[in-house]
């Protein structure tokens, strides 16, 4: 596991960072090199960009490399954070003789100092809203990169730990593969149940939805499809409102420049940085499975109106008109999960949405979320997410500081 991602803060404008040069009329640049421009990366831009500008730096972004260290004629690039997806690129960067941050994870041959999301954590993710959606029996489809490979394992060894089972794995891409024959042979292999199907990314989610709808599928036997990156250009053209991982984009850029200000300074390259994904954006091409218990639908209706509301699994039993033994059972049986683990995933989104999405001190988030006190809170939130809520909102929003309350908590 790599090292933590900053607290950023403002730097001082006087502090040195390898340019000492800027009386002639070359401006030092850093160059932002990604091969595709898609909103992910343009948020990667963004989040360097916003540390970038408080010192005495341009920044230039590219989808193609120079072929020397002039950006133009009074530009002259001093340092690099690229998506480097080769080792031709890597020696064609390193060509350069400056500083190198690399924001992907491409390649296992591709040695340079790295920053970037945590891609078995993605895999977990995935197969954890899969898992909550009621889905059974799941599949992967990625390609050969690293991180494809790195999110495939964590969703299996996930889907082990919760008892599901996985009909397929691709962690590769051959040229002419049919991916509407092998979409059909899992959805064979999973009836009479759903398919859960996880996706490396959004552009790949996309495409097997395509397939499911060209393939004519009866009621029922569409797959439940998820993606990574929440790319909005997807979702744009997306035939069902697709349900996505979102990547920290934003606090990755800002670690990256934050690594390579470092580097720019002379310092030793820091060991990789690997930053958690934020949260699921629940839509449409997840939408849960329905059961047909009627127990079952009484206690999920009782949750979705109420899980925030700090109701117990007792209340739950009683809305579901049976014994606790009986819907335990049932839920086991047909949700692979526990009366409690649904009402704590509902908690738990619900309290990453308000930390993502509002500046609500955590008591309050804590409060609105259903859980009991800011310390509890705090604890199941830190266990399931393997962060405090303040870290959590830290990388989700791009900024700020873990709140004292979390800290005097912490410290209890």
């Amino acid at each position: 596991m790599g090292g933590q991602p900053p607290i950023y803060r403002r730097r001082a404008v006087s502090d040195n960072y390898g340019m000492t040069n800027t009386t002639n009329k070359l401006r030092p640049t850093v160059l932002l090199a990604f091969d595709a421009l898609g909103d992910y990366w343009l948020r990667v831009a963004r989040g360097a960009a916003d540390v970038l500008r408080d010192i005495d730096v341009d920044v230039h972004l590219t989808h193609q490399l120079p072929p020397n260290r002039l950006v133009n004629d009074n530009q002259e690039i001093k340092g690099v954070i690229a998506r480097v997806a080769s080792v031709e690129s890597m020696r064609a960067l390193q060509g350069l003789r400056v500083p190198i941050v690399n924001v992907g994870n491409a390649r296992d041959e591709i040695a340079l100092p790295r920053v970037g999301v945590d891609d078995r954590a993605v895999g977990v993710m995935l197969c954890d809203h899969l898992a909550a959606c009621g889905v059974r029996v799941m599949a992967y489809a990625g390609d050969s990169t690293r991180f494809a490979r790195e999110r495939g394992a964590g969703f299996v060894a996930r889907a082990k730990e919760l008892g599901a089972t996985v009909v397929g794995c691709r962690v590769e891409h051959k040229p002419g593969t049919n991916y509407g024959r092998v979409l059909q042979e899992w959805i064979q292999a999973a009836a009479p149940h759903p398919l859960g199907l996880a996706c490396v990314n959004d552009g790949r989610a996309d495409a097997m939805i395509n397939h499911a709808l060209l393939a004519g599928l009866k009621p029922g036997q569409n797959p439940l499809v998820i993606g990574v990156d929440n790319e909005l250009v997807v979702q744009l053209r997306c035939r069902v409102p697709l349900s996505s991982v979102d990547v920290p984009g934003d606090a990755i850029g800002r670690t990256a420049a934050e690594m390579l200000l470092t580097l720019m300074k002379g310092e030793p390259p820091a060991a990789p940085v690997i930053i958690p994904p934020v949260r699921v954006v629940a839509r449409r091409s997840t939408q849960p499975v329905k059961v047909a218990d009627p127990a079952i639908q009484r206690a999920q209706l009782y949750m979705a109106e109420h899980a925030t509301s700090g109701v117990s699994v007792d209340d739950v039993v009683t809305a579901s008109r049976v014994s606790r033994r009986t819907l335990e059972s049932r839920f086991r049986t047909h949700l692979n999960s526990s009366i409690h683990d649904q009402l704590q995933a509902l908690r738990l989104a619900r309290a990453r949405d308000l930390l993502s999405d509002t500046t609500l001190p955590l008591a309050e988030v804590s409060r609105l979320s259903g859980f009991g006190g800011v310390g509890h809170f705090i604890k199941s939130f830190k266990l399931a997410a393997g962060l405090t809520p303040g870290q959590f909102r830290v990388i989700a929003r791009g900024h700020g500081e873990p709140d004292a309350v979390e800290n005097e908590a912490e410290s209890e």
